[in-house]
C-alpha cells in the first residue's frame, strides 16, 4: 500500500487528481484518502457515502470523516506549532515531517503529505497546517 522513497532535501508539491472524470473540484477529502490508502476516488466515495448515512452528516463534513479516519486506524494530531509558538506553513511542515499524513491545510481544505510532498490538484504549500491523522495502523476491536 505504501512506499517510502528517499527525501532529496527539498519538500515538493506533486499534481495529483484521483477523480475519475479528471475534475477539479471539492473532493479535497476523498483525492487525499484515496492517495494516502491507495485505493479508488470510487470506492473512498462509497464507503463515505455509507459514514455520512451511519452519521447524518454529510460526506465531507469533519464528524463524518473524523469517524471514518478512527475506525481505519488513523490517529489524530494536534496543529503542530514552532517553538516560537507561530504555525507552520505546508512547505515549512514537509520539510520537518517524516512520514505520511492526512492534514487540513488552510481553511477547509484537506491534503495528503508522504515523504515530505504534497499529493493535490493544487499548489497548497502555503496554506497553514491544522490538524491531521497518522496512519497508525488497522483499530483492532
Amino acid at each position: 500500500m505504501y512506499k517510502k522513497t528517499k527525501y532529496n532535501g527539498e519538500p515538493a508539491y506533486v499534481y495529483y487528481n484521483a477523480n475519475p472524470k479528471g475534475k477539479r473540484t471539492d473532493d479535497c477529502v476523498i483525492r487525499a484518502i484515496a492517495e494516502a490508502e491507495g485505493r479508488t476516488w470510487e470506492d473512498v466515495l462509497r464507503q463515505l457515502v455509507e459514514y455520512s448515512i451511519r452519521t447524518g452528516y454529510m460526506v465531507t463534513a469533519v464528524e463524518n470523516y473524523s469517524l471514518y479516519f478512527e475506525e481505519h486506524g488513523w490517529k489524530k494530531m494536534k496543529q503542530p506549532v514552532k517553538r516560537n509558538r507561530q504555525k507552520y506553513r505546508a512547505y515549512e511542515f514537509a520539510k520537518i515531517y517524516d512520514g505520511r499524513c492526512i492534514a487540513h491545510v488552510g481553511t477547509g481544505h484537506m491534503s495528503y503529505l508522504c515523504d515530505h510532498s504534497w499529493y493535490d490538484i493544487w499548489n497548497c504549500t502555503d496554506g497553514v497546517v491544522g490538524n491531521y491523522w497518522e496512519y497508525v495502523g488497522e483499530k483492532v476491536d
